[in-house]
C-alpha cells in the first residue's frame, strides 16, 4: 500500500486541524523598539482585515479571526490573533517545544522516529464501525482517500471472510504509513500520496503546492520556511527542526479522520521563531492543509501597561478539502463559520497553556 490519502466525498466539516505556531521575529527588544514592532504588527495585521477594534481585543486577551480569501471554492483559509502576557521565552518552550499542544484536541497521537518502525504506529488502526467500507472500495465509489491500485489491493490481499480480516486492514493500513513516512524523508513531495476520486486522480504534493502558492500570509512571516517545505529534505534552514507524526480525531457524527503531518520548526536565538504543520496524509475530507501560528515578540514599551501583551501569537491555515456543496445544505458556509470558531478557541487554549504554567511557577 503506497500510502493512504485523504477520503470522503461529502464534507460535513468541522475542522480537524491540529495545532500549529508560528512564532516569528518581526523585531525584538523593548521601549521604542517594542512600540515600533507592535506598530509594524498592527500595520501588517490591518492589510489582512482586521479592524482596529479586533487588535484591541487581541490586545486584551481575547482572540480574533477572520476569513482569508481563495482562489478556489473548495479552500478555506483563516487567520487568527491573540496576545499573551509572556516573555518570549516561556511562550516558545509552552508552546513550539510541547508537542503535547499540537496533540490538543486529538483522540490519538504518536510521532516517527527516524528512521520509522513498526513501534511507532502500534496504536494505528480503522475504526470498527468503518473498516469493512475498504472491502467494496473501487474508483468512483469509495469511502476512503486511496489510489485505484491501494483500493484494488485491500479488496484483493485482505481474507474478508476470515476472523482477523480487521487485522489484516489495520496490518496494511501501518505498513503502508511506515512506507509513507520513509519515502517522503527521502524524496520529499514526491512521496506523497495520490488518490482516485471519481474519474479524477488527486495528487496530494499539488494540493500542498496549490495551496502554499496562495499562502502571502504566510510569506511574509517565514519566506525561509515555506520554501523548504516545497523543496523538503533539501536545504533546511540552519537551526530548522523536524518531526512527523500521526493523528486521530472524532469530532461530532464526522468520520474517524486519521492524518500524517510534517512540522518544521526554527527557533533563531531573536526575532521568529516558527512552527508550521504541512499535512501528508488524511484518510478523510481533506486533499491539503497548511497551518502556521506566529508568536511574535513585541517586547514591553515604557509607560505600558501591565496588561499590555509582551507576544502575540498569530494562527494561519489553509485547507483544500474533496467537495465543499452549496445549495440547500451549505457546508461550505457551515465550514467556514466553523474554522472560524475553532481558531478562536484554539488560540485561546494557546494562551491559557502558556500563561498558566507562568502563574503557577511565579515568574516568566
Amino acid at each position: 500500500m503506497h500510502a493512504m490519502a485523504l477520503s470522503a466525498k461529502r464534507t460535513h466539516l468541522l475542522i480537524l486541524v491540529g495545532l500549529c505556531v508560528l512564532l516569528l521575529p518581526i523585531g525584538g527588544g523593548a521601549g521604542a523598539q517594542g512600540r515600533r514592532v507592535s506598530s509594524d504588527l498592527e500595520r501588517y495585521l490591518s492589510t489582512l482585515g482586521f479592524s482596529a477594534s479586533d487588535l484591541r481585543s487581541a490586545a486584551q486577551g481575547d482572540a480574533a479571526a477572520r476569513l482569508l480569501p481563495t482562489q478556489e471554492g473548495r479552500d478555506v483559509a483563516v487567520v487568527g490573533v491573540i496576545g499573551i502576557r509572556t516573555s518570549r521565552a516561556v511562550a516558545i518552550a509552552r508552546a513550539i517545544d510541547d508537542p503535547g499542544l499540537i496533540a490538543a484536541g486529538t483522540s490519538q497521537f504518536g510521532v516517527f522516529g527516524d528512521p520509522p518502525s513498526v513501534p511507532d504506529v502500534r496504536t494505528v488502526t480503522f475504526d470498527r464501525s468503518e473498516y469493512r467500507d475498504l472491502r467494496g472500495c473501487h474508483q468512483g465509489d469509495c469511502a476512503f482517500k486511496l489510489s485505484a491500485e491501494e483500493m484494488a489491493a485491500f479488496a484483493r490481499d485482505v481474507d474478508w471472510s476470515a476472523p482477523n480480516a480487521k487485522a489484516q486492514a489495520d496490518e496494511r493500513l501501518r505498513a503502508g504509513l511506515l512506507r509513507l513516512v520513509a519515502d517522503y524523508r527521502r524524496r520529499g513531495n514526491a512521496a506523497m500520496p495520490s488518490y482516485s476520486d471519481g474519474d479524477n486522480t488527486v495528487r496530494g504534493a499539488d494540493a500542498f503546492a496549490a495551496l502554499a502558492g496562495q499562502a502571502r500570509e504566510m510569506a511574509a512571516f517565514a519566506p525561509d520556511v515555506l520554501r523548504y517545505l516545497t523543496t523538503y529534505p533539501a536545504a533546511p534552514p540552519t537551526g530548522a527542526r523536524n518531526f512527523v507524526y500521526w493523528s486521530e480525531s472524532r469530532i461530532g457524527r464526522l468520520r474517524p479522520t486519521l492524518t500524517v503531518n510534517h512540522v518544521v520548526t526554527f527557533v533563531p536565538t531573536s526575532g521568529t521563531a516558527i512552527l508550521t504543520k504541512k499535512q501528508l496524509y488524511a484518510n478523510h475530507y481533506l486533499e491539503g492543509a497548511l497551518d502556521m501560528l506566529a508568536i511574535v515578540d513585541v517586547g514591553t514599551s515604557a509607560g505600558a501597561s501591565a496588561k499590555a501583551p509582551n507576544v502575540y501569537v498569530i494562527i494561519m491555515r489553509r485547507f483544500r478539502f474533496d467537495n465543499l456543496p452549496v445549495g440547500f445544505f451549505n457546508v461550505r458556509g457551515r465550514v467556514r463559520s466553523q474554522l472560524i470558531d475553532r481558531t478562536r478557541a484554539d488560540l485561546v487554549r494557546t494562551r491559557t497553556a502558556i500563561e498558566k504554567p507562568v502563574a503557577n511557577s511565579g515568574g516568566g
